[in-house]
């Protein structure tokens, strides 16, 4: 007589199918997270899990440039630790809503916020003897918590092109493991790690740059302007936690390259390509 064996059932989460159209969810391959859209007078509500398997440390989600009260902040504070939202528990989940007004048009970041943590130093990470390191802020955003709002209303254009591109550094002293010092757009250093972004001529296209860290950077597209604040501009300047939106109609095949124009990041990793058709 056969032996029946027994039958575990695990709930199989899968994440959003990639999509890298004007209205989608981006490439959401892990770094940076999806890219959440809403228009003004839209209610955004982000049912939140904490499946960090491998440090099974608390996270959060805040976001910029919404609304929202205390309970859907998600930024953990010493004096207020046990503030629900701020410190979700490995397993566990939370919900968060926001409110977008006329004054949330525009690109954003999201990110974890949560309680400072470390990590432990091995003896595999070379000369670095096995210790922690100080507890770091928003370290969960240094390994990749993080990604997009991008908030709309009926003025703003359509584009055929949007391009969704985060800046962000991480740090040897912050990550053991790690060499040296790795800058980074979306997870990925050096050319062909970086996404590579591509466009036709004519076509209406939308960069929507987040950053976060504790560097300045500067955008730099080459072969290309657009209208920034004082004028027509082919650089601009992020510091943490601000973003542009840069807009143009596409008018110059070719095979160019963005990157950030501080040469210490670019020689970090910084650098992608942006490949441009007839």
């Amino acid at each position: 007589m056969g032996r029946r064996l027994p039958c575990v059932h695990r709930r199989l989460v899968l994440p959003l199918d990639a999509d890298l159209s004007p209205q989608g969810v981006g490439a959401n391959s892990g770094i940076p997270g999806p890219v959440l859209r809403a228009e003004v007078g839209d209610v955004i509500r982000v049912h939140f899990r904490n499946m960090d398997e491998h440090y099974r440390w608390p996270h959060s989600m805040h976001p910029h440039g919404v609304r929202y009260d205390r309970a859907n902040d998600g930024a953990w504070l010493a004096d207020d630790p046990h503030e629900p939202g701020t410190a979700v528990a490995y397993g566990s989940s939370y919900t968060y809503t926001w409110f977008c007004s006329a004054s949330s048009v525009g690109t954003w970041p999201y990110h974890d916020h949560s309680l400072p943590q470390s990590i432990a130093a091995s003896a595999h990470d070379g000369a670095k003897p096995p210790a922690a390191t100080g507890e770091v802020m928003e370290i969960g955003a240094e390994l990749g918590l993080f990604g997009v709002l991008a908030i709309t209303d009926e003025h703003t254009a359509e584009a055929d092109r949007e391009f969704v591109l985060f800046l962000h550094d991480a740090s040897s002293f912050d990550v053991p493991s790690l060499a040296h010092p790795f800058d980074m757009f979306n997870g990925g250093a050096f050319i062909d790690n970086t996404p590579t972004f591509r466009a036709k001529s004519g076509d209406r296209v939308r960069w929507r740059i987040a950053s976060l860290g504790n560097d300045f950077h500067v955008f730099h597209l080459h072969g290309h302007r657009w209208r920034g604040p004082a004028g027509w501009v082919d650089s601009e300047l992020l510091g943490p936690s601000t973003t542009l939106t840069v807009e143009y109609t596409e008018d110059n095949p070719g095979h160019w390259i963005y990157h950030c124009h501080v040469n210490e990041h670019m020689m970090g990793g910084m650098v992608g390509r942006y490949l441009v058709a007839e």
